[in-house]
Parts: C-alpha cells; sequence; structure tokens
C-alpha cells in the first residue's frame, strides 16, 4: 500500500500486519501524527528530500518490524518506544534531528545519512543500538564556557564510524584543553577521524576526534 496526505489524514488509523508493506509519501514540511498499527510489518516514510516532522510512533506487536525514514530531512517527537516488541528504525541518505524526543529506543541503523544535534542545546540523545552503515556524518553541539558537549549513548551492539562532520561552539573558550566523550556506552561505535582549528579571543584550538 503506498498513500499520501491526499488520501490519508492524521486522524485515520492504519493497520498493518502479517509481512505487509505501507509506505506513507509525505508532503513539503508535513507533521505525521498517523495512528499506525504495525504487526510483523514494514511501515516506510519517503520524504522525497522534504523536511518531516514525525510526531507518533506506530503501536508494534511482535518482533519483526522495521521503521524506514528515507530522502529527507527527519524531525522526531517520539522515540518509537514500544513497551514489549521491537521494530528496526533505518534511516537512509537522510538528516535525522530530534524536537522532543531523546533519541530511538529500538536498534537503529543510518546509511549515507547525517545526525544533526547542533541546535545550540547541550543534550544525550540514547539510543538502544546504533548502527552506523555506509559514510554517516555528526552534527553536535560543544559548550566551552561550560566545558561539556552533546552526548551519544548507544547500546552494546552499536558498531561503526562516523565522521564529526561539524561543530556548533556556544560560548567562550578559558582553559588551554579540552577533552570531550561524545560516543559513550559499550558498543564500537567510534568516530573517523576529524581536525579543525578554531580561535577564541585567547587561544587557537587544535580540534580532533
Amino acid at each position: 500500500l503506498i498513500a499520501s496526505n491526499s488520501n490519508i489524514s492524521n486522524q485515520d488509523t492504519i493497520t498493518v500486519n502479517n509481512s505487509s508493506e505501507f509506505e506513507y509519501q509525505a508532503g513539503i514540511g508535513e507533521e505525521i501524527s498517523h495512528n499506525v498499527k504495525l504487526n510483523n510489518s514494514t511501515y516506510t516514510i519517503e520524504a522525497n528530500d522534504r523536511s518531516v516532522t514525525v510526531n507518533s510512533a506506530p503501536s508494534i506487536t511482535g518482533n519483526n518490524n522495521t521503521i524506514n525514514l528515507n530522502n529527507g530531512t527527519y524531525t522526531l517527537n517520539t522515540d518509537f518506544s514500544s513497551t514489549e516488541d521491537t521494530a528496526d528504525v533505518n534511516v537512509s541518505n537522510s538528516t535525522l534531528q530530534f524536537g522532543t524526543a531523546g533519541g530511538i529506543n529500538q536498534n537503529t541503523t543510518i546509511t549515507n545519512s547525517t545526525l544533526n544535534l547542533a541546535n545550540d542545546t547541550i543534550s544525550t540523545t540514547e539510543f538502544a543500538n546504533l548502527i552506523s552503515n555506509g559514510t554517516n556524518n555528526l552534527n553536535i553541539d560543544i559548550d566551552l564556557t561550560n566545558n561539556k558537549s552533546d552526548i551519544i549513548n548507544a547500546g552494546a551492539s552499536s558498531s561503526g564510524q562516523i565522521t564529526l562532520n561539524d561543530i556548533n561552539f556556544i560560548g567562550e573558550a578559558y582553559q588551554t584543553e579540552y577533552s570531550f566523550n561524545v560516543i559513550q556506552g559499550n558498543g564500537s561505535l567510534a568516530f573517523n577521524n576529524y581536525s579543525e582549528t578554531i580561535e577564541s579571543s585567547v587561544y587557537k584550538y587544535a580540534v580532533g576526534a
């Protein structure tokens, strides 16, 4: 089944079960709040290079479910939690950022995408597990005044490499050296090489990962 906002509204309930697939073609700037019931099936949002806000998670039954976020900029106001059951979340060729959600409480694979945590606020983003597949980028905030950075906290099955693509520096630097543990958890997810030179009013810094 393929649908769009021309034939499905946010008040509709969509049931996807028995290994079925439901693909939703998102509109420009759309906020998605569908009541999707996912039972061992696949739910795909195709953004077509548009910006989309996802406000609600599907209700999840069974442990053979997939949620795909493809080809767009996604702002999440849900962490895709389920009380007992699971879904694999796949983010492909997209930018993923977080509104009110503090992460994704499901196994998540990113492919050729960007995790954009840079929003002028220091926060910890939680993933049940985060797998980096292909070439992926990470944008973060670093608060130099308060010696804090954004953090990714990912589970023990997390793996792959991610490139520290951009740092949004907040405040003024007063120390000669800083160290931040951005990727935390017991998995093997790690940074590719990163280097940049920045200047404060007092010091020049070589930044690396």
